[in-house]
């Protein structure tokens, strides 16, 4: 609790954190989580576009959303380089996967 007169500090105020493979189930709900903690949450996925749909609670902190191919060197160069604008990035998750479809006894 904070003192009388003055306001209470989220812990991530001032901290910067990166969600790589930001979707509408586990990875809004971590940029949630960090949002709600402070954090300015960088969030990528491939559709800069798509994250604008997703139910981001910004609490304290806010969401920069982020076109991002994780598996181009270049875009995650990039996404990082540009996640420092918004101060030194404390964390980073990476929730991209890939889906390849078979059988199981072809994997």
């Amino acid at each position: 609790m904070a003192a009388e007169g003055s306001e209470a500090t989220a812990p991530g105020s001032g901290k910067t954190a990166v969600v790589v493979g930001v979707g509408p189930g586990l990875g809004i709900a971590i940029v949630n989580a960090f949002a709600g903690q402070g954090y300015t949450v960088v969030a990528a996925a491939r559709r800069a576009a798509a994250l604008e749909t997703l139910p981001f609670e910004p609490g304290p902190g806010r969401m920069v959303p982020v076109g991002c191919d994780a598996t181009a060197p270049d875009d995650v160069e990039r996404l990082f380089a540009g996640g420092e604008a918004h101060g030194p990035v404390e964390v980073a998750v990476f929730n991209a996967g890939t889906f390849e479809r078979g059988d199981v006894v072809d994997t």
